[in-house]
């Protein structure tokens, strides 16, 4: 075997051991179905224009921060992209830039496009019947037909404009920036830590992501397109680079690895229970540090102490998690169509915001799932690459 196809094999050798963790998966499910839950109490309580009596928001609050997931979703994607550049061995993205691009197009367009198609039927169909049973009208799709919305999410564009960002399918604004973060792995994030280590890429991914919102407010106010999900990208990235089953690391595991994440998850209750103008920058980091930290921890545990799962590994590893989790990007792009007709249909049929609310969980979610496995099965699934 000659010197020069040796290390190529080597380096598909290790690519092909990049471990696969269910638990992420498991993760990435639940972030999915807590965005439907935050849709759904959402939209419930912005039709009805009044807050849910005190019993049921103590019960159901959590449901309407459920915005905060996108910060999860960001994380995990920095951090699965960059687990196979650490395997290689030679920091580098399987079949350059081409076959980087090929992949993430191939993952993410069929669907995106397909959920475009579908939105677009589904707004003008929605319409008729809106207008046949006397539903009442809503500001969702008003929009949703003017050529530039179209031409703008067609190109993956629209989350430059605040004021197409959302007019077709509002959660789609966040694949578009994720889309552009898959541009700054190769270009930015990447070549710095080659050249520079792990420190500096997280410096310059936080100072370019944050520079927008405190260098052009109040004069010019981006904070719709959060560019500071670049800081959350590199995060991911940053937890694969040290994450022990990537690089065959040890790292010590004890109760101070749970310091991070309780200060994060005390940072946001506090700033909710002030109820101080609320700075989604700041919520989103504090997400992400906890769900990059959580990420970390559940990997070291996992290494230092083989054979033993702890349980919220084990809980996130399980069957219905890890299947929530398998067709969670098609549950992000489908759920918004079905349940964005359940405050109308209950308004129409004078139910109370706590029946309303109660009729969403209970029929929104599961059609929504339903409809979102279904596009999945057609749409998502053949364009996915077996897992090894």
């Amino acid at each position: 075997m000659s010197a020069a196809i040796a290390p190529e094999l080597d380096i598909k050798d290790r690519v092909s051991r990049t471990p696969h963790l269910a638990f992420l998966d498991g993760l990435r499910g639940l972030s999915a179905l807590w965005v439907v839950f935050f849709h759904v109490a959402g939209l419930i309580k912005m039709r009805y224009g009044a807050p849910y009596p005190a019993v049921v928001s103590a019960l159901t609050g959590w449901m309407l921060y459920g915005d905060r997931a996108v910060s999860v979703f960001i994380v995990l994607s920095g951090y699965c992209l960059m687990m196979p550049v650490v395997a290689s061995g030679d920091k580098r993205l399987r079949g350059g830039l081409k076959g980087y691009f090929f992949r993430r197009a191939r993952r993410i367009f069929p669907p995106y496009y397909g959920a475009l198609a579908l939105s677009l039927a589904f707004y003008a169909l929605w319409n008729t019947v809106k207008q046949k049973a006397h539903l009442g009208s809503g500001s969702w799709g008003e929009y949703a037909f003017d050529p530039q919305n179209i031409a703008l999410h067609v190109l993956m564009l629209h989350d430059l404009s605040s004021r197409w960002i959302g007019a077709i399918n509002p959660p789609m604004w966040s694949v578009a920036v994720e889309w552009h973060l898959y541009f700054l792995l190769p270009l930015l994030l990447l070549p710095l830590w080659r050249r520079a280590g792990i420190l500096w890429m997280l410096l310059a991914a936080t100072i370019l992501g944050l520079l927008p919102h405190f260098l052009l407010a109040p004069s010019v106010n981006l904070d719709w397109a959060h560019p500071w999900l670049l800081v959350l990208f590199a995060f991911g990235a940053a937890g694969a680079i040290l994450a022990p089953d990537v690089n065959n690391a040890e790292a010590p595991v004890g109760r101070a690895a749970l310091a991070p994440i309780a200060v994060a998850a005390i940072t946001l209750f506090v700033l909710i229970r002030a109820k101080i103008p609320k700075e989604a920058w700041l919520e989103d980091m504090v997400v992400g540090v906890a769900a990059t930290t959580l990420i970390l921890w559940l990997q070291r545990r996992n290494t230092a102490l083989p054979g033993r799962t702890s349980r919220l590994r084990g809980w996130l590893e399980s069957r219905p998690a890890v299947a929530l989790g398998r067709f969670s990007y098609s549950i992000y792009l489908i759920h918004f169509l079905i349940v964005w007709t359940i405050p109308p249909v209950a308004h129409g049929l004078h139910l109370s915001i706590t029946a309303a609310l109660f009729l969403g969980i209970l029929c929104g979610v599961p059609a929504a799932l339903g409809a979102a496995y279904v596009f999945y099965l057609v749409l998502e699934r053949p364009f996915t690459k077996a897992r090894q």
